[in-house]
């Protein structure tokens, strides 16, 4: 009989870790990366082929981006100045998806601000804390953002952390990518107008 109960406490137990812990509902977390913005612009983006091909070619193949991925940006705007883009991303732990919303600045493409929104870790608390996601403010693109390299992971919760930092770097390079590509637009708009000058 004390088996039995043991055996159904380490099920309870273990379903609970399934259901992630909400943190911050999406209103919350954009306001804590966002604090005094005026407005904030939602813009979807697909992530295309080649796109793809680019953002993995600096991740792992377990955290590897699906080509017609789709993505939510949202820019923060005070007094008619970008406040940066943010990206809501989430990364397999240990005994769940932990979910964050990373903050990077739109010119220099660098992380900012990093806000966990939810988790279901039992051991990996601490990576929802200040002292962890501050290290990685100013990581950009030349940057590992890996767990053992330029990133310390919290004691006994290993995994945890390298959620928090895979989903990191896929959130930088999703917003460098599509950057790249919005600047390509707007330079392919620049040439027809010339050309329309032209009377081409």
């Amino acid at each position: 009989m004390k088996k039995l109960i043991a055996v159904l406490a380490v099920l309870i137990f273990s379903a609970a870790g399934l259901h992630a812990a909400v943190l911050f509902e999406k209103a919350a977390a954009l306001k804590e990366v966002f604090p005094d913005a005026g407005k904030i612009i939602e813009k979807t983006i697909t992530i295309s082929a080649e796109a793809a091909v680019k953002i993995n070619a600096s991740l792992d193949t377990s955290a590897a981006v699906k080509e017609g991925a789709v993505y939510t940006l949202y820019n923060g705007v005070k007094a008619g100045k970008d406040m940066g883009t943010a990206v809501f991303e989430s990364a397999k732990g240990k005994w769940g998806p932990v979910e964050e919303l990373v903050l990077i600045d739109s010119k220099e493409l660098k992380i900012l601000n990093i806000v966990v929104t939810a988790s279901s870790e039992q051991r990996g608390k601490p990576v929802t804390t200040k002292n962890f996601l501050n290290q990685f403010a100013g990581k950009g693109k030349a940057d590992a953002i890996t767990v053992k390299k330029d990133i310390t992971a919290i004691s006994g919760a290993t995994i945890s952390s390298r959620a928090v930092a895979t989903g990191a770097k896929r959130a930088l390079l999703v917003v460098a990518e599509s950057s790249m590509d919005t600047g390509k637009g707007n330079k392919n708009r620049k040439m027809e107008k010339n050309m329309k000058r032209q009377g081409q």
